[in-house]
Formats: C-alpha cells, sequence, structure tokens
C-alpha cells in the first residue's frame, strides 16, 4: 500500500508560494560577483581606518588615506600618521581573515615590539572597534575580535 497524502492547494497557500518563487528569483538576480564584494569591502575599510585614526588626531585626509591604503606614497604626510593608519588596515585585515588578533599576531603585522602592540590594540579596544575576549585579566589566550 503506498503513502498518498491528501492535501488541498488553498489559495493562502499558493500566495506563499508565489511569493517564496519571486524572493528565489530575486535572489538568483542579485548574485553578486566576488570582485564587487572585494571593492566594497576595501572602501569600508578606507573609510573606517581614516574615520578612526582621524578621531584620534592624524592629520590625514580621506584622499590621502585612500592612496595611502592602496599603496602610494603621498608627500607631505607625517610617518607616524601614515603608520597608524597602515597598522589600523593590517589589524582589521587580520581579524576578518582569521577571525581573532592576539598580540603576537599584531607584533607580526606591524612589525612592532610587544608594548607598541598592546598600546595599538589597547586604542582599538577604546574606540570600541575590538572587543577582548579572555576568561580572565592574565588570560595567556587573550585575543581581541571585531565589535
Amino acid at each position: 500500500m503506498s503513502f498518498k497524502p491528501k492535501f488541498i492547494i488553498t489559495p493562502k497557500i499558493n500566495k506563499a508560494l508565489v511569493e517564496i518563487e519571486r524572493v528565489r528569483g530575486f535572489l538568483d538576480a542579485v548574485n553578486l560577483k566576488d570582485d564587487w564584494v572585494s571593492d566594497m569591502q576595501m572602501k569600508a575599510l578606507i573609510l573606517e581606518s581614516h574615520h578612526s585614526t582621524h578621531i584620534e588626531g592624524t592629520a590625514i585626509n580621506l584622499e590621502q588615506a585612500q592612496d595611502i591604503l592602496s599603496g602610494k606614497k603621498v608627500k607631505d604626510v607625517s610617518h607616524d600618521d601614515e603608520k597608524e593608519l597602515l597598522n589600523y588596515k593590517k589589524a582589521v585585515k587580520f581579524i576578518l581573515q582569521n577571525g581573532k588578533i592576539m598580540v603576537n599576531d599584531y607584533q607580526v603585522v606591524a612589525s612592532c615590539i610587544r608594548r607598541t602592540a598592546q598600546r595599538d590594540l589597547d586604542d582599538l579596544l577604546e574606540k570600541k572597534i575590538i572587543k577582548a575576549v579572555a576568561k580572565n585579566p592574565t588570560d595567556s589566550t587573550k585575543h581581541f575580535v571585531l565589535l
């Protein structure tokens, strides 16, 4: 004996199925290109890096930030301001790629000593860009994630 379910497609069910199919068609049409997503991520990173470091007092304008972050040399920009902007980008990119960053990871990506790495990460923490994840204040597995 085979199973033969009995059901009726009511107008309400039909309307829901049509809506599902419409949304599915829209989502299929919106298939985002990897290049576009990558470009949008870079634009967001440039804006975020510029505004976050500008709040801290860097004298870099948005156009200069775009040039620096795309690898161009920019005249009349403080070395410290440029380094802060680039290190910010490195930290955020590292977290995006790895899900988290530890002080020793930042030391490597920013080519700095531990004290500088801790200070830079504390600055990002204070700006509410990242948050610390630790079991206790002396946790050796303490790491930072994006908010």
